[in-house]
């Protein structure tokens, strides 16, 4: 029987690959059967490194949580919300342009840990939505 203590690590920057090291138990004495996963997705690189941990190469994500499974032969073991991503960091705004009067004004923000996709990115200025 195997279970999971926890993840060292548990929060990987978004938009980028990483490891972390799921820590438990019985995991047995090499890398034969042994697979892990973040969530539904199965780990890019998964090593074995003792009895009690194991190493997962951990794919782009963004900030949901996220459980951490972990096969060895026939016994399986999850640690649920176990993992998330670091939320994105705003580092700078600037103008984008600047229209006539009147039409609208576009800027452009910089950050890190924006993801890799457009998920569901939205903006605001003050309490009013951006328009795009």
């Amino acid at each position: 029987v195997i279970h999971i203590n926890e993840s060292a690590a548990n929060n990987p920057r978004a938009g980028t690959s990483d490891a972390i090291l799921i820590m438990g138990a019985g995991y047995g004495v090499s890398a034969h059967t042994l697979q892990a996963r973040v969530g539904e997705t199965g780990c890019e690189a998964t090593a074995w490194t003792s009895d009690s941990s194991v190493e997962c190469g951990v794919g782009v994500g963004v900030a949901m949580s996220h459980s951490l499974a972990v096969t060895a032969a026939r016994s399986a073991a999850t640690l649920i919300e176990a993992l998330s991503y670091d939320a994105p960091v705003l580092l700078t705004i600037a103008e984008a342009n600047h229209p006539p009067a009147g039409d609208s004004n576009a800027v452009v923000v910089g950050g890190v840990g924006f993801g890799v996709a457009d998920y569901t990115a939205q903006g605001r200025v003050g309490g009013t939505a951006c328009e795009a």
